[in-house]
């Protein structure tokens, strides 16, 4: 089996520890969900001023619970505020942005 993932293979039950694997599985993982609070960091660095920091979120993303968590616990950790905003189709940017934009001080997807 060869598999490409986002998130953490261990804990989405791909394979059984990332130095062993195990069975016949070989893949690819970016751990770009761990670096969610990391980003938080930098924008907050970048706009020291920002009170409230957004998140859009796509809630049909099997990361999005945590990421949204590793979120939270990163913007409580630089004492600041996190608006999650949610959009799962094309349609809901507008309104999503429009919400973002006006409750935040500064927006990351």
């Amino acid at each position: 089996m060869v598999f490409l993932t986002g998130g953490d293979p261990v804990e989405l039950g791909l394979i059984g520890s990332l130095n062993r694997p195990g069975g016949n599985a070989t893949g690819v993982s970016f751990l770009v969900n761990k670096l969610v609070a990391k980003r938080l960091e930098l924008l907050s660095e970048l706009a020291p001023g920002a009170v409230t920091l957004g998140m859009l979120v796509d809630p049909n993303n099997p990361n999005a619970e945590p990421d949204t968590k590793d979120a939270q616990v990163a913007a409580d950790a630089l004492g600041r505020k996190l608006l999650v905003v949610k959009a799962a189709a094309e349609s809901e940017l507008e309104a999503a942005f429009a919400v973002n934009s006006a409750r935040t001080s500064l927006a990351v997807a």
